[in-house]
């Protein structure tokens, strides 16, 4: 858009003089929201409540994206799909037991989360006693803590 062009428009959308908007422009140095705001603060036009803009070949303009670019966000995003994950997984693992039988009887009942520290810390003993449960018959399963009466034993927490 040519200066003249900027001077009809500014002139058109804001009531002044034309000779009003080239001083404008030109102490803005051509940049129309500049002289826009220039103009309101000397009281030449009320105080702007709907957007002007300028129009020019989308080939002048670079595309920039603010500091929160979607590359920030979308590791935000990750980060926090990867915690409620966690949450998710830690929940799972308190609410749900361990569940060792033995002839329908109920013998052991431990939570999730201790099994895998007791595998994290010292994996051996685990292997031994899951050995000697298989030999004595015993069976396993893991079931929801929160529901006792489908184990069998009767037993409420």
């Amino acid at each position: 858009m040519d200066k003249n062009d900027m001077v009809k428009k500014l002139h058109e959308k804001s009531g002044i003089s034309e000779d009003d908007a080239r001083d404008a422009l030109e102490r803005s140095s051509w940049d129309m929201l500049d002289a826009l705001q220039l103009l309101e603060s000397e009281g030449k036009i009320r105080p702007l409540t709907a957007s002007m803009t300028t129009v020019e070949s989308a080939s002048s303009y670079e595309q920039v994206e603010p500091s929160n670019t979607k590359k920030g966000k979308k590791d935000s995003d990750g980060w926090t799909k990867f915690v409620e994950k966690v949450k998710e997984i830690l929940r799972a693992s308190v609410e749900n037991s361990l569940i060792v039988r033995r002839h329908g009887n109920v013998v052991l009942s431990v939570p999730v989360i201790i099994l895998v520290a007791v595998a994290i810390l010292e994996i051996t003993p685990l292997v031994i006693a899951f050995i000697i449960g298989f030999v004595l018959e015993c069976s396993y399963s893991i079931e929801d803590r929160k529901d006792k009466k489908d184990r069998g034993d009767g037993s409420t927490d």
